[in-house]
């Protein structure tokens, strides 16, 4: 399915926003 794939890059995309403090 994409909406695995979907989930996937939108859960990276917010973890790196928000992780974004430790680069």
């Amino acid at each position: 399915m994409e909406l695995i794939l979907l989930l996937a890059a939108v859960g990276i995309g917010w973890l790196r926003r928000r992780r974004r403090r430790c680069t």
